[in-house]
């Protein structure tokens, strides 16, 4: 249920590199660039600061956005939890 693209966001922030979120997201990496920025473009905002010594950083509004997608994230997982538990009871 969670938005493919906010799950790649999620991803890039929690690895700090775009490479290695697509690595972990068995995807490539011009997908992942082509997903962030449509998120971006979506949402009218630039999420990160691209940096040469520090790679991204999150921006003001990213920091902020992250914070709201991860708790989507865990509501998310919670909704599956549910269901899965509910599942089992009457299996």
């Amino acid at each position: 249920m969670l938005n493919r693209k906010i799950e790649i966001f999620i991803k890039i922030v929690e690895y700090g590199n775009i490479t290695k979120a697509a690595k972990a997201l068995y995807t490539s990496q011009p997908a992942i660039s082509n997903a962030l920025s449509n998120l971006e473009s979506e949402l009218n905002v630039k999420l990160f600061f691209r940096d040469k010594k520090n790679g991204i950083l999150l921006t003001e509004v990213g920091q902020k956005i992250f914070k709201l997608a991860k708790q989507m994230e865990n509501t998310n997982n919670r909704i599956y939890q549910t269901a899965y538990k509910e599942n089992n009871l009457f299996e």
